[in-house]
């Protein structure tokens, strides 16, 4: 290489590698095999040996496809092989390459790589690979990440803290993804989740791999009339589809339209951008705030009236006039200053900042850009028929017939030699014999048979003559006529080769014209392009009709979900389809599979929402009857049976699974209805007869309540009163021991009334009931714990508990003792104390005469006494409750006395008897419970 030649490098982009520099003879092979690739690319859809470039004869650089199963893409368009310059971009599978060429020199080595930064240390989002940091948007960062369950790239969006924390903006933003995920289209970049992560959310969306228009404007400058016609057509495409589902973007830009290696231009955003502020400055001309980006904003948006699909069309048109032009339309030295120059002035024309570009380009992007939106294409639809009228214009001017007594300029041919062998195959082959280039890897000679001409430039004459052959045979003149018919049949046979390949409408109509342009010139190639823009309109037609489809259904289905009012709950499913009967125009959609469908998935919902408000129903009365809570359980079934109702159903047709449901809750709920009653006295008399047994439990035994009230041990009493009441489930248990437990607070303040008026007491002489005959003592002090008295000329202490079973004792004490009358809760705790002792002093009593073996038996005199015990409460008994409880427990101390005496005097049937009307006629009675195991009470054991 002389010291004036270029060195052409190829300077991978957007991943990993180092440039490399092309040869000066020979070929590059590039693939993502090591050992069979020269310059390995790793990537998907990059084959083991993808193309090769290698030196022409006159010196520049062509580029071969090697037969790869994805292709190859130079400057966006699917090649079999071209040249390449300064500047080109190959797309190799997921993989980009920019062709630079620099100045070389000859002790001169590639520049060295970088020191390697440390690695970026990038977010952590579970069920994402993050890869590295793509860039920045208006709302966070985005990220290229691999989304791990399907092992696919996609651009991972994460929002900023500060809209990460504003709860009203992360629900709006995640409903508006949710409803973003369902729109799909060629030209929509398809969002893919919205989720939460621990420290924000994300949105994650197609990978891009080409970036945006505007890094592509900032990265190579001016893009070409055919290029942004394609643009224009992608872009128009898309926002059909968005006018189909009602959907203004509100921010189109060079920056929210991205492309992927295959050249497609896909809107970003749509769906989400009407609820973001746009990058930039956002106070409108009259201080009011505006959405979207100042350059790109049609005129109504800036004067803050409603925008529509019209205004998004003048923010293509900007955004075209921008690729054109490398220039916004508007300059100013502030967002002011543009957006007033927008509703005052008119922007330089296009063809002065462009002067090259394209009359018919030129009139669109001026027609898009008019001030008044009347003015502008009135739809996208209008606007895509506009430039595909064009394209179609422009693909008719390329195609030209081949000139009189010359060769139709070829497409560039590539002889791949895979081992000397083959070479010296070659070698031996005649000049007039074709050879078909071997695509296998290996060494490759690359000659495109034009010395020099562009295959790609249509007014270019072919002037030049073919090159001989390796063997050093004849050459072939301009004028042979055998190479024009060999190339005519060889566009026939790839045409008919194409005719017999199953494939899609799209992929017909791109094989078309890339056969098109291959074979330029020839009748097939023409044959090709009509045909290929039969399929084109037939696309369009099919899309058109598509999205009015989806326009129509989408509608309709909105209308039935508002109809249905699925967010009123509990839902009662006849209601909801009943009104969605009711909305009109239905008929005509069920032409449409879509409509149909969707209909019966709302039925669907209507349904499934109904029945999981009744389930919810049945758990919630299940909860109550467990809780005991029977008027509960009747509100939530009478309800729920309610909401149970469904249509009439056209004779014949078959239940759905949903209504089939929902008749089958019926039965289940009046079923537990007709129980409902059974089931709440099963319920009451199980509880009654668990409370039975804790009480019972509670009340016996040596650490029973029974033993404290023996003792006279009053708190402790209170204490296990207090647990039990808790752990009861019945109200009139817990009604009983409310009772009870302040009967028995009562009489624990009554020995204080003594201790605390001792200075008041009249007379000092008391019962001694240690003795086993009373004895009258001097009282010389009243202690916590019992009476002080005077004994044999030393005090001893009488306790409280001596009392117990002594209630004419215990009277005593209280009866007329103190030189005043006793107050009213005086008296009460007395009464309580004495009502208590009656009740002790019976079971002491008789509880011999339950004993198996003792032979007991009630004396006349026992008998007298035991009734008597109650009589000494009777006087200080003033309130009313009192005096109710008091004549319960003596109602039952006058049957047991009964049934006691029927016993010992032999009498048992009589006894059973008495005994028995005890347990039922008293069975709320301290008396009978202290008797009780909480079930009837058993008779004395008969004498053996």
């Amino acid at each position: 290489m002389s010291a004036d030649a270029k060195a052409i490098w190829l300077e991978p982009l957007g991943g990993s590698g180092e440039p490399v520099e092309l040869p000066s003879s020979g070929v590059l092979v590039i693939g993502s095999s090591s050992s069979k690739a020269g310059f390995v690319l790793e990537g998907q859809g990059v084959a083991d040996v993808h193309c090769a470039v290698g030196r022409t004869k006159d010196g520049s650089y062509a580029l071969k496809d090697l037969g790869s199963e994805f292709g190859t893409l130079l400057n966006g368009k699917p090649v079999k092989s071209g040249r390449i310059s300064d500047g080109d971009q190959i797309a190799i599978g997921s993989r980009r390459l920019r062709v630079r060429e620099a100045d070389a020199k000859p002790a001169q080595a590639p520049p060295p790589a970088r020191a390697s930064k440390p690695a970026e240390e990038l977010p952590t989002v579970p069920g994402y690979r993050l890869v590295r940091r793509l860039g920045r948007g208006a709302m966070g960062e985005v990220f290229l990440a691999v989304q791990q369950s399907l092992d696919r790239q996609v651009a991972l969006k994460l929002l900023d803290k500060a809209l990460a924390d504003n709860s009203d903006f992360v629900r709006r933003f995640q409903a508006e993804a949710r409803a973003a995920a369902a729109l799909h289209h060629s030209n929509v970049v398809t969002v893919f989740d919205v989720g939460t992560t621990k420290h924000s959310h994300y949105l994650s969306m197609e990978y891009m791999d080409d970036g945006s228009l505007e890094d592509r404007l900032k990265r190579d400058g001016r893009i070409s009339s055919s290029e942004v016609l394609r643009v224009l057509q992608d872009a128009a495409s898309g926002l059909v589809y968005a006018e189909s589902r009602g959907i203004v973007h509100r921010d189109i830009k060079p920056d929210n339209l991205m492309r992927n290696h295959q050249g497609t231009t896909k809107i970003a955003d749509l769906g989400l951008a009407a609820n973001v502020e746009a990058e930039g400055e956002d106070v409108g001309t009259e201080g009011r705030k505006i959405f979207g980006t100042p350059h790109f904003i049609s005129p109504e948006q800036v004067r803050g009236e409603r925008a529509d699909c019209r205004s998004d069309l003048y923010s293509l048109g900007a955004t075209a006039y921008r690729l054109l032009s490398g220039e916004t339309p508007y300059e100013g030295n502030s967002t002011r200053e543009i957006l007033r120059a927008k509703l005052k002035g008119d922007p330089v024309p296009i063809t002065e900042r462009a002067p090259g570009v394209d009359p018919g380009v030129a009139a669109i992007v001026t027609r898009l850009m008019q001030r008044e939106p009347g003015d502008r294409f009135p739809s996208a639809s209008a606007l895509l028929a506009e430039v595909e009228r064009q394209r179609a214009a422009s693909a008719q001017t390329a195609v030209v017939p081949p000139r009189s007594g010359g060769v139709p300029k070829l497409v560039l041919i590539v002889a791949a030699v895979v081992v000397v062998g083959v070479v010296g195959y070659f070698a031996t082959r005649g000049g007039d014999e074709p050879v078909e280039p071997d695509p296998g890897p290996g060494p490759v000679v690359i000659d495109d048979g034009t010395d020099g001409v562009d295959p790609t430039d249509g007014s270019a004459t072919n002037t030049n003559e073919q090159n001989k052959a390796a063997n050093g045979t004849a050459t072939q003149t301009p004028g042979d006529d055998a190479a024009e018919r060999l190339f005519e049949v060889e566009a026939e046979n790839a045409l008919l080769r194409l005719d017999s390949e199953t494939l899609t409408r799209e992929e017909r109509r791109d094989r078309l014209r890339e056969l098109a342009t291959r074979y330029a010139g020839t009748s097939a190639a023409t044959t090709a392009l009509d045909r290929a823009e039969g399929i084109e309109s037939e696309i369009l037609l099919s899309q058109r009709e598509s999205a009015e489809e989806d326009r129509l259904v989408s509608g309709k289905l909105a209308e039935l979900r508002t109809a249905a009012r699925l967010e009123v709950r509990p839902l009662r499913a006849v209601d909801a389809l009943r009104a969605m009967a009711q909305v009109s125009d239905q008929e005509a959609l069920k032409q449409y599979a879509s409509f149909v469908a969707g209909r019966a998935a709302l039925e669907r919902e209507v349904y499934q929402l109904a029945i999981d408000d009744l389930e919810a129903d049945l758990r919630a009365a299940d909860t109550a009857q467990a809780q005991g809570d029977f008027a509960a359980v009747n509100s939530k079934l009478t309800a729920a049976l309610a909401r149970t109702d469904l249509p009439e159903f056209p004779e014949g047709e078959a239940l759905t699974p949903g209504a089939q449901r929902i008749l089958d809750l019926r039965d289940i709920i009046r079923e537990r209805l007709g129980e409902l009653e059974g089931e709440r006295e099963q319920y009451i008399t199980e509880q009654l007869r668990q409370d039975a047994s804790a009480l019972a439990t509670t009340l016996a035994g040596p650490d029973g309540v029974e033993a404290d009230l023996r003792r006279f041990d009053f708190a402790a009493a209170n204490a296990k009163l207090s647990t039990l009441q808790q752990s009861v489930g019945s109200d009139e248990a817990r009604d009983w021991l409310t009772d009870l437990s302040t009967d028995v607070a009562d009489a624990g303040r009554a020995f204080g009334v003594l201790q605390a008026n001792w200075s008041d007491w009249k007379r000092k002489t008391v019962p001694d009931p240690r003795e086993r005959r009373t004895t009258n003592r001097e009282a010389v002090g009243v202690a916590p714990e019992g009476l002080r008295l005077q004994v044999d000329g030393e005090v001893q202490v009488a306790p409280w508990s001596a009392y117990a079973g002594n209630t004419d004792a215990l009277a005593t004490l209280f009866r007329e003792r103190l030189s005043r009358d006793y107050s009213t809760d005086e008296r009460r705790a007395i009464a309580a104390l004495l009502t208590l002792s009656a009740v002790i002093e019976n079971v002491i009593t008789a509880e011999e005469m339950f004993i198996a073996g003792r032979n007991a038996k009630l004396s006349e005199r026992e008998s007298d006494r035991m009734l008597a015990a109650f009589e000494s409460a009777d006087p200080w008994l003033d309130d009313a409750t009192q005096r109710e409880r008091w004549t319960r427990e003596r109602k039952a101390a006058q049957d047991l006395v009964a049934g006691l005496l029927a016993a010992s005097q032999e009498r048992w049937t009589d006894a059973v008897v008495l005994l028995e009307r005890l347990s039922h006629e008293s069975s709320g009675s301290l008396l009978v419970r202290l008797f009780s195991d909480g079930t009837a009470l058993a008779p004395p054991p008969k004498k053996d």
